[in-house]
């Protein structure tokens, strides 16, 4: 079924991006801080530790999905734009691989515009989603989709036994591949590669699924299986990301245990079906309301509050500006800036049809 916007996921991104601004914010605040950046590693004496790992806990799942929102919205992309005719499809799958090339380059830009001339080659999400289109594409245009479903799962599964095998190996392809304890190279290729193929392959199947028979068994057996791995994640103690005190941006929140990736793809399942469920009498949503513009412009709007947002706080705690109200005065600044940029992005995808 080709649909044109799927509403749940449009509300799932904007929670999404609008989360993880949020967590980017403080988290940098926290931790470009002096007085409370010593404050993290006295546990028991300031509320700063508790702070972070409540911050992490409770918004993780949301602001940890920007890779699973990136297979989802491609899989639909794909969906609205692919053509039948096999020389159209050549074209368009060529332009989709381009795409993905210079998502790389806007995402070492970043690292420069933001993060300084010492860090530009760094590896971060827009790089990670850069080489996972690029396969997602190759699996697709030469395999059947279960080929690219094992690539995925293959990757969540192993990502333990490879950290392992790359633990001590300080190259920038190992970096890339499993991330590094100072969290300078995150989103590495393992685990969450898979994740992105997850997205995908979820809403691949929706999309088969979509006003047939058997599209209740489908939602029924996805939340069910959803609901028996979260339970048995919180059982474990797995279903929260935990974070590094003196390294937050580290290992344990970039390479969780594989039952907490599992965690976060069933949360994924569970909010998109109840969202779907919500939003299964409303047609479209308002053009420039908040959930249209933060969806819509979710690139641009990540790429703008990577910069404009650390360069800002770097800035004002220089500046001896430490306090709450200033990180609440720059949440405020950079979610107007925000929806300001997302409202661009609409009026120039407009303009081009």
């Amino acid at each position: 079924m080709k649909l044109k916007r799927w509403l749940a996921l449009d509300c799932f991104k904007a929670v999404a991006i609008f989360v993880m601004i949020a967590w980017h914010l403080s988290i940098w605040w926290i931790n470009l801080n002096p007085s409370i950046e010593k404050g993290l590693l006295m546990v028991g004496v300031t509320p700063w530790p508790y702070l972070l790992q409540i911050i992490v806990a409770f918004s993780g799942h949301f602001s940890m999905s920007i890779p699973i929102v990136a297979g989802a919205a491609l899989r639909l992309y794909l969906e609205k734009n692919i053509d039948k005719n096999p020389l159209d499809r050549k074209k368009f799958l060529l332009a989709i691989t381009k795409r993905a090339i210079a998502l790389a380059f806007l995402g070492f830009a970043v690292n420069l515009l933001a993060f300084g001339p010492t860090n530009w080659y760094l590896w971060n999400v827009l790089q990670l989603i850069s080489l996972s289109m690029l396969l997602i594409i190759f699996f697709i245009s030469y395999s059947p989709v279960y080929s690219l479903a094992i690539s995925g799962f293959a990757v969540i599964f192993t990502a333990p036994f490879i950290r392992g095998a790359l633990q001590d190996n300080n190259s920038y392809l190992a970096f890339t591949l499993i991330g590094d304890k100072l969290g300078d190279n995150i989103w590495s290729f393992f685990p969450w590669y898979g994740v992105i193929v997850y997205g995908f392959l979820m809403v691949h199947f929706y999309l088969y699924f979509k006003n047939k028979k058997q599209e209740g068994n489908f939602k029924l057996a996805l939340v069910s299986a959803s609901l028996l791995l979260i339970g048995l994640a919180l059982l474990k103690n797995r279903f929260f990301y935990a974070v590094d005190l003196e390294y937050p941006w580290g290992y344990l929140l970039f390479q969780p245990p594989t039952l907490t990736v599992l965690a976060q793809l069933s949360v994924f399942n569970v909010t998109l079906i109840i969202m779907d469920f919500i939003f299964s009498k409303i047609t479209r949503l308002r053009k420039f309301g908040v959930i249209n513009v933060f969806s819509r412009g979710i690139l641009w709007i990540y790429v703008v509050h990577m910069i404009v947002g650390f360069r800002l706080i770097e800035f004002l705690i220089n500046k001896n500006f430490q306090s709450l109200i200033t990180l609440f005065f720059v949440m405020f600044f950079i979610f107007v800036l925000c929806y300001g940029i997302g409202l661009v992005s609409i009026l120039k995808k407009e303009n081009a049809l």
